[in-house]
């Protein structure tokens, strides 16, 4: 009869936990003599053994089940966390070679800039050497013209003194 009332259940109705509780009552028949005291206790224990015997299989199964969906997504998980870390290799070698890319421009900036650095210098130390010799030069020249000014001076006052 529990088969039967379940057919005609909505599927809401059989996750409903009020319709189904957790005994079940066993009325004997009162005017029914052939079904003597010992029968009954036997109807009874076979009773008893069935819903023990069902009870277990139902845990096994729900235990399979569960043990099932746990192996199915941890395969899963476990395909996600690949596909992550080869992602994640994928994003560190690129992220490695934009790197040498950025040291080796940078390189060869600091070797451009060093080279240029070392024309200066030496642009620098020839303008020093003409520099010095110019300094030399107008030092010549001023004692050149100090003593044409001495010379005059003196070519003055003989003239003044003569006359």
């Amino acid at each position: 009869m529990i088969v039967e009332r379940e057919q005609i259940f909505s599927e809401t109705d059989l996750k409903n936990a009020d319709l189904f509780p957790n005994y079940i009552v066993v009325r004997k028949q009162i005017n029914n003599q052939s079904i003597d005291t010992g029968e009954w206790q036997g109807f009874i224990k076979d009773l008893k053994y069935t819903i023990r015997t069902t009870a277990a299989k139902s845990k096994g199964e729900i235990i399979q089940n569960f043990c099932t969906q746990l192996g199915l997504r941890v395969d899963q998980i476990q395909s996600n966390q690949k596909l992550m870390n080869q992602s994640i290799q994928e994003q560190i070698q690129s992220l490695n070679q934009s790197e040498e890319l950025k040291l080796d421009k940078n390189q060869k900036d600091i070797d451009s800039i060093n080279s240029k650095i070392e024309g200066l210098d030496v642009q620098v130390r020839g303008l020093d050497a003409q520099n010095q010799g110019l300094d030399s030069k107008i030092m010549k020249l001023q004692n050149d013209m100090d003593f044409i000014k001495n010379s005059m001076i003196q070519l003055l006052q003989n003239n003044n003194q003569g006359l």
